[in-house]
């Protein structure tokens, strides 16, 4: 399914500072965004451990760290930061509260003069099998708010130990894409085939040939018969590119 449009053409990141309904709300509010994305959640939580999940801000230039834990928004001498933080301790179920919330708060034209409510990219993370789960629970929301809503698969996360990202992967990507054509094909049968969310997947920075070829040969075998249902195209809309920074020494 198609994503709907994203003017301006600018939203956040799934990040640390996108995690309570206050954050979600200032972030839907705002003139420079076109959507907006929640923080990684998954179905129970991640479970936030204060002394080593910490974040700082520290400015570039001097290397001069701010106090770690404090937000330090609008000051311009640290504009750079480091986390910890991980996924966010509230479960999806929390998240699709506060879209309705902010739903509810809006009126039944889209606000300043928009053609359409913004768009609300839900991210999500687990095992294939709870990612089916996530879709369904979005999926169903859906119908209860006035944005539309995406679902982004976080398969990039290199921060789990003893775990590859599945973006890596091409077996547990192609993993994730069957189950989430299962899971749609149910929600669409339930709906009488009106319900259908569009999807995306966050991949982690590929460095070499054969990661692009791998994921562009799972993203074509899921639009094909041999990824079942077959009646439907690949589940994928949209890809979240992360991008890998390379410094060289003088």
């Amino acid at each position: 399914m198609p994503l709907p449009p994203i003017t301006p053409p600018l939203l956040n990141s799934a990040n640390p500072w996108c995690t309570t309904l206050e954050q979600l709300q200032e972030l839907y509010d705002s003139p420079h965004t076109g959507a907006i994305t929640t923080r990684t959640s998954l179905l129970g939580g991640f479970a936030h451990d204060p002394s080593h999940h910490q974040f700082t801000f520290f400015n570039p230039s001097t290397h001069a760290t701010s106090t770690p834990n404090k937000d330090v928004g609008g000051d311009a001498s640290t504009t750079g930061s480091l986390n910890t933080l991980g996924y966010s301790p509230f479960p999806l179920s929390e998240y699709l509260e506060y879209v309705k919330t902010i739903s509810e708060g809006m009126g039944d034209v889209p606000p300043n003069g928009r053609e359409s409510y913004k768009l609300v990219v839900v991210s999500v993370t687990g095992s294939a099998e709870e990612i089916a789960q996530c879709y369904s629970l979005i999926a169903t929301t859906q119908p209860n708010v006035k944005m539309p809503l995406a679902m982004e698969i976080n398969l990039s996360c290199p921060n789990i130990p003893g775990k590859t990202p599945p973006a890596y992967n091409t077996a547990a990507l192609r993993e994730y894409l069957a189950a989430l054509k299962v899971a749609i094909d149910v929600c669409l049968t339930k709906s009488g085939g009106v319900t259908q969310i569009s999807v995306g997947i966050k991949i982690p920075p590929y460095t070499y040939s054969e990661q692009f070829e791998g994921l562009v040969g799972v993203l074509v075998e899921s639009g094909q018969n041999v990824m079942k249902p077959v009646y439907l195209p690949t589940p994928v809309s949209f890809i979240t590119a992360m991008g890998k920074v390379q410094q060289n020494p003088l």
